[in-house]
């Protein structure tokens, strides 16, 4: 799994946010037309920690979640 898809599953999992939302809670960028309100999220960054081989250990996102309404 992906972080995206980690936050979307917690985001859509959630009984407050998809009352006011439904589904549309997207990645990236909404489609233009769209009713108000909803959620994007997207990543901004992934920060990876290496060892001294170079071999990657841990990554962490960094992302971006935007709500928008009327």
């Amino acid at each position: 799994m992906s972080a995206e898809t980690d936050l979307r599953a917690a985001l859509a999992g959630n009984a407050g946010l998809t009352a006011l939302v439904s589904t549309r809670i997207v990645s990236d960028r909404m489609e233009e037309g769209v009713g108000r309100p909803f959620v994007v999220f997207t990543r901004v960054a992934t920060e990876n920690s290496q060892g001294l081989d170079g071999t990657v250990l841990a990554s962490k996102a960094i992302l971006e979640v935007q709500c928008w309404a009327d």
